[in-house]
């Protein structure tokens, strides 16, 4: 049985595929269809067009409320978790990416440091699911 998953297999099972534990992975399509994927060809580190739903479905993600004192009255607060930085540079050169209350990412390649701050924020909400 297999027990470390990859970066791009955690980001499958956050996006709600199934892991069949044969190398293939499946999600479920509208009207009981289901497209299936060789573990191998799970193209979050390379393809904006399976990344940018991640992007998506992480910046759709409130963090738990919170009450704030404004210096006249107790206020809640919704805060989410939207692309805050997003294609800055450094002054190396190097792409920028981070998600709101979360850590800034630098790498060589725009998708890069996107994937790795979607890997990271994954991992952060795996850790710290939120109450119901």
């Amino acid at each position: 049985m297999k027990t470390n998953k990859t970066d791009n297999e955690i980001i499958a099972e956050f996006m709600g595929a199934i892991n069949c534990d044969i190398g293939l992975w499946y999600f479920d399509l509208p009207e009981g269809l289901r497209k299936y994927f060789i573990t191998n060809n799970l193209s979050y580190h390379t393809s904006w067009d399976w990344l940018m739903p991640v992007v998506e479905k992480i910046g759709e993600h409130v963090y738990e409320e919170f009450t704030d004192n404004n210096g006249f009255k107790d206020v809640i607060v919704k805060d989410r978790a939207y692309p805050r930085t997003f294609g800055m540079m450094t002054s190396e050169g190097k792409y920028m990416f981070r998600f709101n209350r979360q850590i800034l990412f630098e790498a060589d390649t725009l998708i890069q440091a996107t994937y790795e701050a979607c890997v990271d924020f994954i991992k952060w909400y795996n850790s710290n699911p939120p109450t119901k």
